[in-house]
């Protein structure tokens, strides 16, 4: 028989946010898909990919499946459907743009204070 780990979810705001708890100790405290989210928090935290995860809200289970595979997954809500989980890549988000004294007339410095002398040939 495969180990089973329960978990319990609860709202944590009016905007879709929710957080679960294992024995009391909390797993995951803000996510939009508590599930997969908290399925990978146990993978990193050591615990066995061929587990069964149960998630129970108020007292009644809602949702299971074997805990690699959740961690595998999350929700595509452009689709309304499960997708394949990537993680985040940094290097998709721009990076904040900094104000300096030296900016254009449009307030845009365009990142020319990144440029050294000895950068250009």
């Amino acid at each position: 028989m495969l180990p089973t780990i329960e978990i319990q979810v609860h709202a944590v705001d009016r905007h879709g946010q929710f957080a679960t708890t294992l024995n009391g100790k909390p797993v995951c405290s803000r996510s939009r898909s508590p599930f997969f989210d908290s399925a990978r928090h146990l993978i990193e935290s050591g615990y066995d990919p061929d587990a069964v995860l149960v998630m129970f809200r108020e007292g009644t289970a809602c949702l299971l499946g074997r805990l690699g595979d959740a961690a595998g997954l999350t929700v595509d809500e452009n689709h309304m459907r499960f997708a394949p989980w990537r993680a985040f890549c940094r290097s998709a988000v721009a990076s904040p743009i900094r104000e300096s004294r030296s900016a254009s007339p449009q307030g845009h410095s365009c990142g020319s204070e990144r440029i050294g002398a000895g950068a250009v040939p």
